[in-house]
Parts: C-alpha cells; sequence; structure tokens
C-alpha cells in the first residue's frame, strides 16, 4: 500500500507497524516444518520438539508464582546470551546448578544435545522461574536480554499497556444486541487511512437489498421469491 499510494496520488504514506501485533497473527509453524521437509507435526503437549538430532524435548511453559512464564533452550548468539544471563540471574539467587555454571555457552549447540542435557537445564531453571512472577520476570529478561515471556491471559493482553497505547481494541456497536462488543483492530497504522473496525460483521441476508437489487439489477419481485423459496 505503502508503494501504490504515491504512485497513485504523489503523496507518501507513513506505514507504523507493530511487531507485537502482527505476532499476534502469525501462523503456527506446522506449515513451515512440511515445507522444509516434508514431515506433519505431532501434538506434544506442553514441550518443544524439533530442536536435538536425538529427538530431545523440552517443556515450553514453566509455572511461576501467577502463572506460566515461556523459557526455551535456544542456540547461536541469541541462545547464548539467554543461557548465559540466565544462568548469572540464577547464580545471584543461589539456584544455579555446578554444570549449568561450568558450561560454555559460547560453544553450546542444542541440535547436537541429548535428553540428558536437555533435562540438566530445563529442570533447575525452571525451579527458578517458580519463585518469580510473570512481571518480573518480563521486566528482567528485557534488561539482561534473555530470551522468554510470559504467557499471557486474555485478561493480561486486554490490559497490556502497550496494546493500549496503540489502541489495538475497538469497542463496534452491535445494535441487533443493544450493545458494543469489543474487537482486535489492525496491527497497522497508517498516516493517511484508517484501518479500524468501522462497523460489525453483517447479519445473514442483511445486505441482500442493497447487493442482488441496487447493485445485481435483480426486480424487487424476484428477491422476494428467492426468499420465500429459501433460496436466500
Amino acid at each position: 500500500m505503502a508503494l501504490y499510494q504515491p504512485q497513485i496520488t504523489g503523496q507518501l504514506l507513513q506505514v507504523d507497524a507493530s511487531a507485537q501485533a502482527s505476532a499476534a497473527w502469525a501462523a503456527d509453524t506446522a506449515p513451515f516444518y512440511w515445507e522444509a521437509n516434508g514431515t506433519l507435526t505431532k501434538r506434544v503437549g506442553n514441550a518443544i520438539a524439533g530442536r536435538s538430532i536425538h529427538g530431545a524435548v523440552m517443556p515450553a511453559a514453566h509455572p511461576c508464582k501467577d502463572g506460566y512464564i515461556c523459557w526455551l533452550i535456544y542456540g547461536a548468539r541469541s541462545g547464548m546470551i539467554t543461557n548465559k544471563e540466565t544462568v548469572k540471574w540464577m547464580e545471584e539467587k543461589g539456584m544455579a546448578t555446578d554444570w549449568l555454571k561450568e558450561q560454555d555457552w559460547e560453544k553450546f549447540d542444542p541440535a547436537r544435545a541429548t535428553q540428558e542435557d536437555f533435562d540438566r537445564i530445563t529442570e533447575p531453571v525452571g525451579k527458578f522461574l517458580g519463585t518469580l512472577n510473570k512481571m518480573e520476570f518480563q521486566e528482567k529478561a528485557v534488561e539482561k536480554r534473555i530470551m522468554g515471556y510470559p504467557v499471557s491471559t486474555a485478561k493480561d493482553i486486554m490490559e497490556h499497556p502497550q496494546l493500549k497505547s496503540r489502541e489495538i481494541w475497538q469497542d463496534v456497536e452491535h445494535p441487533e444486541l443493544g450493545t458494543s462488543i469489543t474487537y482486535p483492530g489492525s496491527w497497522v497504522k497508517l498516516s493517511e487511512t484508517s484501518c479500524s473496525a468501522k462497523r460489525r460483521s453483517p447479519l445473514i441476508g442483511e445486505h441482500n437489498q442493497e447487493i442482488y437489487v441496487k447493485e445485481l439489477g435483480l426486480p424487487k419481485e424476484e428477491l422476494v421469491l428467492l426468499k420465500q423459496g429459501g433460496i436466500i
């Protein structure tokens, strides 16, 4: 849209996209596993598979004081920072095991890790996360550049200050119900065009008159016959 706008009107269009709101619409990874290696992923409950050539799995969500925290084992530089900083944080609280403190996280490769390796990481990390609350973890994770996040409830998402500041939630009137319902708005903001929800979805047959008669030119008498015959 931003590319077509100046071609049509000669005016530039500013696009303000939210990575957070965009991620909320992202599809699951199953289609990509199929595209990459022709395999169909299977349900594994609260676990993440496919990271290790040895078939090792890890828990995805760990219980904490007021819900759950998602903390996973990653590789490469981002994983190195996450693992190293998490262990440092655990060490400050006296909860890091000797095995965790002895690891060279710059060389750690989850792809070659065994189930025993994963367990040696996730079991003490899980116990540590159980001592925290969600907001405490989120604030510290941002400070320490740790990849992980609190598992949000519907209430958490509705009250999230970032989503509120972007006006992602919009109340849409439902005259047939005599009230309004809150909907998620667009993940993108455009400088010249509104992407807000202007009205609720139409009821069944609500716009038959506009479409069949006004747009398609169908005689009103024929529209009545179609209704009587249960066709529309």
